[in-house]
């Protein structure tokens, strides 16, 4: 047999070898395809939860919501609905605080719980990582630590065990999931309150609110009005020399001013002031109190930031849920 028919036979029988080896390829990409199809709609439509789904969601990381571009895993969403529906399970029958029965939740509340409840966390995350936030493992000792002992457990064991009992998740699971999300938001909002930029906006307000009373003192109490984020005490009827109503920052420097006069901006642990000294006088047991009107910059509060970063945000939800 010539060289060339022996090629030209090969050539024949890796044609076919190649078709089947197409057709095989298309045929597996086809059943892929269609065991992804199945699978997401049995896990998004129809709830689907169990062993096999969940190594599903393993091997191909399904979204529950996208939050400004990150992902929140439906594998991470069913493991905190399985956790909350155990936690619902266990209080029926019980009472509630109020001394009723506990009503346990639908499972479309448990849903919307959760959702709510990770897409939150996921914002939290990406703010802590703006601001540079972290939790430690140390931190986290020391948090359970002080559960211990307000719960007054007789150790750390009754405190895992209770936990186990009450959520139906190991203790290391409670710790990442529960108590990690809470001791972030903590030192979250705590890092907030001493950020350089949101004191330098404090003072930058307060210098301003200074200039334009110092313009016009007789039309202090319009421009507090318009300025002081405290407008239930924009007036301030008596101030008792020596009480603790005010912090002693600003009662000292009340006693100080002649009436009429606007004082210079006075900063606090709490925030920024400008105080007016309208009358002195004397009470019935001869102490100096004072009448003022008063503007307080405090600034917006961390759950006002949080919402206005919140509305702002790209949240994309998969499953079930109502971001609030």
């Amino acid at each position: 047999m010539s060289e060339n028919k022996i090629k030209k036979i090969w050539g024949n029988f890796m044609k076919k070898i190649n078709k089947k080896v197409a057709l095989l390829v298309v045929l597996v990409i086809v059943f892929i395809a269609c065991l992804i199809g199945i699978m997401s709609m049995g896990i998004y439509k129809l709830g689907w939860d169990n062993g096999l789904t969940r190594v599903y969601t393993k091997v191909f990381p399904l979204p529950a919501a996208a939050v400004n571009g990150d992902t929140v895993a439906i594998s991470d969403w069913q493991y905190e609905l399985t956790m909350l529906s155990n936690a619902n399970d266990s209080r029926i029958g019980q009472s509630g605080p109020d001394g009723n029965e506990y009503q346990p939740m639908t499972q479309q509340q448990l849903e919307k719980e959760i959702t709510n409840k990770l897409v939150n966390q996921t914002l939290l995350n990406q703010i802590a990582k703006q601001i540079d936030v972290k939790v430690k493992d140390e931190d986290l000792d020391t948090f359970v630590d002080e559960l211990v002992a307000q719960g007054g457990f007789t150790d750390k064991s009754e405190f895992i065990a209770q936990v186990k009992d009450f959520s139906g998740v190991e203790y290391d699971d409670f710790r990442e999931r529960i108590l990690y999300p809470e001791l972030l938001a903590t030192k979250v909002e705590e890092a907030y309150y001493k950020s350089d930029n949101y004191w330098s906006n404090l003072e930058e307000r307060a210098n301003f609110a200074k200039e334009e009373a110092t313009k016009d003192p007789d039309n202090f109490l319009t421009i507090a009005q318009e300025q002081s984020d405290d407008q239930a005490n924009v007036e301030i009827e008596a101030v008792i020399k020596g009480s603790d109503s005010l912090p002693a920052e600003i009662s000292n420097v009340i006693f100080m001013l002649e009436e009429g006069q606007v004082s210079d901006v006075i900063k606090s642990d709490f925030g920024y002031y400008i105080i007016k000294l309208v009358k002195l006088s004397k009470t019935e047991n001869d102490e100096d109190q004072a009448q003022v009107q008063n503007i307080s910059i405090y600034g917006d509060q961390f759950g006002q930031y949080y919402q206005e970063y919140k509305n702002k945000a790209k949240i994309k939800l998969y499953v079930n849920g109502d971001v609030q």
